[in-house]
């Protein structure tokens, strides 16, 4: 039987023997040549035994309580506490703390639980912070031996990793907290049958605004209707505070009723009266008490905040009035400018006015004073923190919404110059995409120059507006060639665009594994993965030699579909070459991406209708055909290069005409000089010759120059060049 003091030396062995082993291992790993003493014969590293006692002067002073590291079992921030006995020594409770975990381990190759590995810079970690080292460790190194973190470094031969330094004092003392990221709101409603709102111009003035003050604030944008308003409303209920910017229009009939104008899901008017909206509101039950801050941008809208305030709203931004859209942006940008910046509701309401009423035009200026202010009590103490809700920021993204930043950054094609008309084109491609039995592929057809394209653009641009039906998520193809590897390319090049746009890294396909498709900066067309008709074996046909594209392509509109929560998406395929119609093989490549997929939806503009079917897809055709009489004057009148007299009119009158390209009278407001001016040019016979073609029109009104023939020299031209 082992005597006492043996069992002791045995039972510390054997509790040290695995550090002692680690500091073995590490001593190993470094070459004799590189463990040299300093010039006071102090060793750089002494293991396990000093060589003698240690004087009482020189006696290390009692390390300082240990505290973990975060994620190694600790919350963020935690700082173990200090209980010291009366004698100065920690606590028993601390010194178990020590003996049973070290915050720096010896090089084992091993990582914590945070992920870090502890195995080059053992030594770093020692003599950065031998404070937090239990005493075993320490003992035989005094402080003035103790190795700086260069001399550990450059002595190192260790090839793992570096430890994260532990910055005690520093990081668990102070903090760093993020202010939270807090949320405005801003829903719009545009009708296709009203005048249109610049939306984007909005949205950019008021996600500047927040940016450049550095409020840290989140725009979400999305389409006023009855759904989103009433949703969006609900959900207030449930937060300590909801501030939303509504841009709309307002109606007000005969009778004198004053309505709300949204959007229906085809992007047509509906009209929310007074009466309706008050039971939307819910104005006996007071349920817009947490909807702390609303800004009705809205003509007229005066009346109507008055029924918002009675509901329990308690700060309202109306106008009094019509205002110019400048006015409104300019207002809007000082407005939530000095929001973000840290003032109150009330300061930053006057500085807006204050801005606007500075303008250098004075039309726009003068009309600071239709910004109206409801709830101005405690307006003064109101802080966008307050506002957005102290404290509190949003879990998760509303379906409807959509982040302003991203939809800034999504890449769309310019909109058409003069785009007029073709609303209930419009309407019924919206109709057919959408509802219980929407379709998904469509073909919009027509004769060459009858604005096909200028239409899909603007179709793009509508469908893909935030919160509408393809919110975000619309691409447009040129086909030029009956090519069709060339299209496949053209697809994928679109897909990866879309990817980007969504946020989507694409999974690089089975034969070319190394980068991803939105890693790589290359197209399709320039990657090694493209295929190549000329070099292939004559063989295979074509469809056979892109099976990898077509695989890739379908993949990655099935993960863009996954990634938008199964959210609706739209290609546009501008046919110019007619490969659709005309080709078995391109309809069967679209035909497998609508097969593999279940929201996205296809809308092909072609010169002829497409009756075959895109694989088990039926193609709905709209025929798309000329513009109607007042909208071909109109363009006519915007196209051409100088004013019109009367000698461009079968019937001479006295008075002025107006043309786009000249100046017209000044007694005669210039809107008022256009409409009377289509007027006089209802059927006119150049405007029977040209029967609304859009492109004609644009060929014939650049004839209409200075010191060119009349209009009436036009129409005869043309009557002779048609038989």
């Amino acid at each position: 039987m082992p005597s006492p003091g043996e069992a002791t030396e045995s039972k510390s062995r054997g509790r040290f023997k695995r550090p002692a082993q680690l500091f073995e291992g590490l001593k190993a790993k470094v070459s004799e040549a590189v463990w040299k003493q300093k010039a006071r014969g102090t060793p750089i590293v002494s293991i396990a035994k000093g060589s003698g006692p240690r004087p009482a002067d020189e006696a290390p002073k009692p390390p300082r309580p240990y505290v973990t590291r975060p994620g190694m079992g600790s919350p963020r921030g935690y700082r173990e506490p200090w209980n010291s006995q009366h004698d100065g020594s920690p606590s028993p409770a601390i010194q178990r703390h020590r003996t049973g975990c070290c915050g720096v381990r010896p090089s084992s190759g091993r990582s914590g639980r945070s992920g870090n590995s502890y195995g080059s810079e053992g030594s770093e970690g020692l003599a950065a912070l031998p404070k937090d080292v239990p005493q075993f460790y320490l003992e035989g190194m005094s402080h003035d031996s103790t190795p700086t973190v260069t001399e550990c470094r450059a002595s190192s031969s260790c090839s793992s990793p570096p430890v994260v330094p532990v910055y005690h004092d520093y990081f668990f003392t102070s903090p760093i907290r993020r202010e939270p990221l807090r949320q405005v709101y801003y829903l719009y409603a545009s009708p296709l049958d009203q005048p249109p709102i610049d939306v984007r111009s909005e949205v950019e003035t008021i996600h500047d605004a927040f940016a450049e003050s550095g409020s840290h604030v989140q725009l979400n944008v999305g389409v006023a209707t009855v759904e989103s308003l009433t949703k969006l409303l609900t959900l207030a209920r449930s937060q300590r505070g909801l501030a939303l910017h509504l841009s709309a229009h307002a109606y007000r009939s005969e009778k004198g009723d004053v309505g709300l104008v949204l959007e229906d899901a085809k992007g047509f008017s509906h009209v929310l009266w007074k009466k309706n909206l008050e039971e939307i509101l819910g104005m006996r039950d007071r349920h817009l008490q947490n909807t702390s801050l609303l800004f009705l941008s809205t003509c007229w809208s005066q009346e109507l905040a008055q029924v918002f305030v009675e509901c329990g709203c308690p700060h309202v931004v109306s106008l009094r009035t019509r205002v110019h859209d400048i006015a409104a942006r300019r207002f809007s940008q000082q407005f939530y400018l000095s929001l973000g910046v840290g003032e109150s509701l009330l300061a930053s309401w006057q500085a807006a006015r204050t801005c606007l009423h500075n303008h250098p035009e004075s039309e726009i200026g003068d009309q600071s004073e239709h910004f109206i202010l409801f709830g101005q009590h405690a307006a003064d103490k109101a802080t966008l923190q307050q506002l957005c809700g102290e404290g509190e920021s949003a879990e998760g993204q509303l379906r409807m919404l959509e982040d302003a930043a991203q939809f800034l950054e999504v890449k769309m094609p310019p909109r058409p110059e003069h785009f007029l008309g073709r609303m209930q084109s419009i309407r019924e491609m919206m109709h057919h995409f959408s509802g219980h039995q929407s379709r998904r592929a469509c073909a919009l057809w027509g004769p060459e120059g009858i604005g096909k394209s200028a239409l899909g653009v603007e179709f793009l641009h509508f469908a893909a507006a935030p919160g509408r039906h393809f919110s975000c998520c619309a691409g447009r193809v040129h086909i030029e060639a009956m090519d069709l590897v060339g299209i496949a390319n053209a697809v994928n090049e679109e897909l990866e665009s879309l990817a980007v746009q969504s946020q989507v890294c694409l999974r690089p396909g089975s034969s070319d594994s190394r980068s991803s498709l939105c890693s790589t900066g290359l197209s399709a067309r320039s990657a090694e993965s493209s295929i190549s008709i000329c070099e292939a074996p004559s063989d295979l046909d074509a469809m056979t030699l892109l099976l990898p594209l077509r695989q890739r392509l379908r993949r990655g509109f099935q993960q863009i579909e996954r990634a938008r929560r199964r959210a609706p998406t739209l290609l546009v395929v501008d046919d110019e070459a007619g490969a659709v119609a005309a080709d078995k093989d391109v309809r069967k490549l679209f035909g497998e991406l609508l097969e593999h997929t279940c929201q996205l939806h296809i809308l092909i503009l072609s010169r002829a209708p497409i009756y075959h079917s895109l694989g088990p897809t039926k193609v709905v055709n709209v025929p798309l055909s000329g513009l109607k009489e007042p909208d071909a004057a109109k363009l006519f009148l915007q196209r051409i290069h100088r004013m019109l007299d009367d000698r461009d009119f079968p019937d001479p009158v006295v008075g002025n005409a107006d043309a786009g390209g000249g100046e017209p009278a000044p007694s005669v407001p210039q809107r008022k000089l256009m409409e009377s001016t289509i007027l006089r040019l209802k059927g006119h016979p150049l405007l029977h010759c040209l029967g609304g073609h859009p492109g004609k029109i644009r060929e014939v009104a650049s004839q209409v120059t200075p010191n060119g023939p009349s209009l009436m020299d036009l129409a005869e031209g043309m009557v002779v060049d048609n038989g």
